[in-house]
């Protein structure tokens, strides 16, 4: 059965950074690869907030509402 890992995008750079301070840059990137599908999550790469953002009905720079 094919294995799968979706690690946050932030956290794989952090540990590749701490391996190439470390010297074990190329296990952990062995490490990383190991899986057959490696899904990389980019999504909300900054906390999302509850403040939702309000419509606005004034123009654009360019003079086109909504373009």
């Amino acid at each position: 059965m094919p294995t799968s890992a979706s690690p946050k995008t932030s956290r794989i750079l952090a540990d590749l950074a701490g391996g190439h301070a470390d010297r074990t840059w190329d296990k952990r990137l062995r490490e990383l690869i190991r899986p057959d599908v490696l899904i990389l999550d980019d999504f909300a790469m900054r906390q999302l907030s509850a403040v939702r953002p309000t419509t606005s009905t004034s123009s654009s720079p360019n003079g086109r509402a909504g373009l």
